[in-house]
């Protein structure tokens, strides 16, 4: 579905004018970092390389987070890929209260603070742009929406059928916000049942595309 599509859709809820164009933009383009940071749905990697006894480094611009499953795999001085464990600076510091003075080395642990991410040890080798030795699985920022001819979700075409997701979250925050608490409720409570199924059907079946039916002026999920 296009930016068109979904304002067509949104638009069945309220009289003409009622919203501006801006507004369901801005529902629009929150609703689908919403559903990607919930179900983790654009799934992308990125190579980048270290900076001899250099612990931390910037996330690439496009990467949300880290895939808190795929995680980070390093490349050792002799080529051999290994995946690095993920743990909280926590748990760093109660396994080594001087972890941040710790001796560089070939990294066993990885971990992430917002748009940072670390390594323990440090890395005792550099790597370069021929030399790639880092690669982060990661979740892709979802393209933000701004014209009619738009698509959302757009770096994975799978998902276009989870589109309906981003009309319904848009609809529960515009009823909210024009105090049509009732109304508002349903949406919400739609959105999170779709949300759910969703999560679960990718987390089973990547490459599953789910059924979705037009019921009336709803969205319903058909098996």
């Amino acid at each position: 579905m296009q930016v068109s599509e979904l304002k067509a859709e949104f638009d069945t809820e309220f009289p003409a004018g009622a919203v501006t164009d801006a507004e369901k933009l801005r529902w629009f383009n929150i609703a689908c970092l919403d559903i990607n940071r919930k179900t983790y749905c654009i799934k992308s990697s990125w190579q980048t390389w270290t900076v001899a006894d250099q612990r931390e480094y910037s996330l690439p611009d496009d990467c949300m987070m880290i895939d808190p499953e795929a995680g980070i795999e390093w490349k050792d001085s002799n080529g051999k890929w290994e995946q690095l464990t993920r743990k909280s600076i926590l748990w760093l510091k109660q396994n080594n209260s001087d972890w941040r003075n710790s001796s560089s080395g070939s990294p066993q642990y990885y971990y992430q603070r917002g748009q940072i991410f670390g390594f323990e040890p440090p890395p005792s080798t550099a790597g370069s742009e021929a030399n790639k030795n880092i690669k982060i699985y990661g979740i892709d920022k979802p393209n933000v929406l701004s014209a009619d001819a738009d698509t959302p979700l757009e770096k994975d075409d799978a998902l276009e059928d989870y589109h309906p997701l981003i009309v319904t979250f848009a609809l529960w925050k515009a009823k909210q916000k024009r105090g049509k608490f009732s109304q508002a409720r349903e949406f919400k409570t739609e959105y999170y049942e779709g949300l759910a199924v969703m999560k679960a059907e990718l987390e089973k079946k990547p490459d599953y595309r789910p059924h979705w039916e037009a019921d009336g002026d709803y969205f319903t999920w058909h098996a």
